[in-house]
């Protein structure tokens, strides 16, 4: 079976389109090249909490607790229940501004949502030496911030080492665009 024939509604249909999909799944390779397991994970902007699935069932990353931050309550809750289904009890749900975020031991911080979220603390508030992986991207109708480049990312976000930047060419129902990866450590 496949993850998106358990979706519930359309706009959780929507949240495995094939470039949100492609983009997180390559997300996950290139954090299976850092390392394979992480001790607790933050993915902010979680929406329906594909990304943390997409790590553990397409990469074998393996983590002793995950949290799915978003604010939206309905998506965390959809998640959830997938996670479930899947048999992934160590993930849980956090429905909060990722800016009001105090993290607790991360070993890794997720955000493949930064081009449509405020950065009012949620990157400061990082504890130094976490391993961070971001995710933005060009052409974004509507979004706060708009990247061109891994280069500007990372400079928008400066970690103390990247360990890989790079692009993806993807295509969505609004036209060709590149997405942007930075991972490294802060």
């Amino acid at each position: 079976m496949k993850l998106f024939e358990l979706a519930s509604d359309e706009s959780e249909l929507d949240s495995w389109a094939k470039d949100l999909v492609k983009s997180k799944r390559w997300l996950a390779q290139e954090l299976a090249n850092i390392d394979s397991h992480f001790h607790t994970v933050y993915i902010l902007g979680s929406w329906y909490g594909n990304a943390s699935i997409l790590l553990f069932k397409e990469a074998n990353i393996t983590f002793d607790w995950l949290y799915n931050v978003d604010v939206d309550r309905e998506p965390l809750e959809q998640g959830q229940e997938l996670a479930k289904k899947l048999g992934l009890a160590n993930i849980q749900a956090i429905q909060a501004n990722a800016n009001n975020i105090v993290y607790k031991h991360p070993t890794l911080v997720i955000n493949t949502s930064v081009n449509n979220m405020e950065n009012a603390g949620w990157f400061e508030n990082i504890p130094q030496g976490t391993l961070v992986a971001l995710q933005s991207r060009n052409n974004d109708p509507g979004a706060l911030n708009q990247h061109n480049s891994p280069r500007e990312l990372a400079l928008q976000y400066p970690l103390a080492q990247v360990l890989y930047e790079d692009k993806l060419r993807l295509h969505d129902k609004q036209g060709s665009y590149a997405r942007f990866m930075v991972i490294g450590r802060k």
